[in-house]
């Protein structure tokens, strides 16, 4: 078992629901251009926390748990 792979294959499968990709799809639902400007700020927030949680995922799995 490879916990790098495995995690690069976890990223793949969610790949959909990240915060970008469901952010393009709510705002493809959406007629009015000025709405994504005003969504953005919680997705995006949204996005930042996403990415702290995979790097301190990394971190773990190479350093271990010691």
């Amino acid at each position: 078992m490879n916990p790098e792979q495995d995690l690069k294959e976890w990223e793949l499968l969610w790949e959909y629901y990240s915060p970008r990709n469901s952010f393009e799809r709510f705002v493809g639902t959406i007629p009015d251009s000025q709405v994504p400007g005003v969504f953005w700020d919680p997705f995006e927030f949204k996005e930042q926390k996403v990415q702290a949680g995979r790097g301190a995922l990394k971190k773990v799995i190479s350093e271990g748990t010691h």
